[in-house]
């Protein structure tokens, strides 16, 4: 995300009342990434800027750095991207990602997520 790390708990408290907020107001979803074996939260994904007479939304995610290049997010996001489609009926998915992040680039690649000019000129 383009937040600087949490130096408190109030602050991640009020991410999530962010959240929730945006949840309620029908403009977007977000949920938890936890482990399966301990159930600890590691990361989110989720839909915001949900555009419902466009069908669109936009995808954001981020994860523990100790948890990358492991599959967890590309579970994820391939669960979320079903949902988008399947229950809410979307027609476009887009993400928006730094160029630099060669990772996430790849990752939604693999998911086929692939747009000009970072995934070799394909749109």
């Amino acid at each position: 995300m383009d937040l600087d790390s949490f130096q408190t708990v109030e602050q991640a408290g009020a991410l999530i009342r962010l959240w929730n907020q945006r949840f309620e107001d029908g403009q977007g979803i977000r949920w938890g990434i936890a482990l399966k074996e301990d159930d600890r939260l590691i990361g989110t994904c989720g839909f915001h800027e949900w555009k419902k007479a466009h069908y669109k939304a936009e995808i954001g995610y981020e994860l523990s750095p100790e948890y990358w290049r492991n599959g967890m997010m590309t579970e994820a996001i391939g669960a979320i991207l079903e949902f988008g489609f399947r229950v809410w009926g979307l027609n476009r998915i887009e993400a928006f990602i730094d160029p630099r992040n060669v990772a996430s680039r790849k990752l939604l690649e693999k998911l086929g997520l692939c747009f000009s000019p970072f995934c070799g000129g394909n749109t």
